[in-house]
């Protein structure tokens, strides 16, 4: 059992999980393992963060679209 496992305990995976939810978090472990471990990518600690970024960048442009007519008023 590696020190991660040890130190989340029974909440590892999750909080694995949270932690690859960043969509830095991915590009981060790409560059070490590439340059640290002389190893490929992991695609598994990317694709969470992809997903998130799929779906928030979407809504996101659809929110700024709608208030940007009133950023003037509020600044």
């Amino acid at each position: 059992m590696d020190l991660v496992q040890r130190a989340g305990g029974d909440w590892s995976q999750a909080l694995y999980t949270l932690y690859t939810m960043n969509p830095m978090a991915g590009i981060i472990d790409a560059v070490q393992r590439t340059l640290l471990m002389s190893k490929p990518p992991d695609p598994n600690a990317i694709l969470p963060g992809l997903i998130v970024v799929a779906v928030t960048l979407p809504l996101s442009y659809l929110f700024f679209k709608r208030a940007e007519a009133y950023f003037a008023d509020v600044v």
